[in-house]
């Protein structure tokens, strides 16, 4: 890591510290001011063929689903929408969705968490970090995990009403202050202070 990415102070980021000095990642989070539309699903599976993906979704007539999509195909189904890539109208989609299915970014499922929408998460094969991001998902309850598209996952995430909300704290000022020339010890203090109230 030290050719890789060099640094005088090292902050871990994740959306858990696993008790250890690990902080929360630092995102947009937008304002969720609407209500959850029940049956309204993200899909935002970019390394899919996106015909497979309607397919394992076409037997579930009582959702809308919103694919996002760099291969935006026709969609047969007046219950599955295929969009292209935005930031502003998945921004927009995701504030009053019920859940997403996607794969296991960090970032992503941060903002999920961050508004208490639902998660199904399929990782990348051979990527150790999404493996990794997959686990942890599933091992703190916070999502559902797949390795494959798989309609009986699909049917039994979609019927399951749990979600979790996990409110994160917003920190970037006080690392901002840190890194243009604190004591060499903040981050220590704030990650201290993350393990033991939750915030920084």
């Amino acid at each position: 890591m030290k050719f890789y990415a060099p640094a005088d102070i090292g902050v871990g980021l994740h959306w858990h510290h696993f008790g250890q000095p690990v902080l929360p990642l630092i995102i947009e989070i937008p304002e969720v001011s609407k209500e959850a539309i029940k049956n309204k699903i993200i899909v935002y599976l970019l390394f899919e063929d996106t015909r497979t993906v309607i397919n394992h979704l076409s037997p579930f007539k009582n959702f809308e689903f919103h694919i996002y999509t760099p291969e935006v195909v026709p969609s047969e189904y007046d219950f599955i929408v295929c969009k292209p890539l935005s930031r502003d109208g998945f921004q927009q989609d995701i504030i009053d969705c019920a859940g997403i299915i996607s794969n296991a970014g960090l970032e992503l499922a941060r903002e999920v968490l961050q508004m208490g929408k639902k998660i199904l998460a399929k990782p990348l094969h051979a990527q150790m970090e999404q493996i990794s991001n997959a686990a942890a998902l599933q091992q703190l309850g916070y999502g559902h995990v797949m390795n494959d598209i798989d309609s009986a996952v699909i049917d039994r995430w979609l019927h399951n009403a749990h979600t979790v909300q996990n409110y994160l704290s917003q920190h970037s000022k006080n690392l901002g202050r840190m890194a243009a020339g604190g004591d060499a010890q903040d981050d220590c203090r704030l990650c201290g202070k993350y393990l033991e109230y939750g915030e920084c």
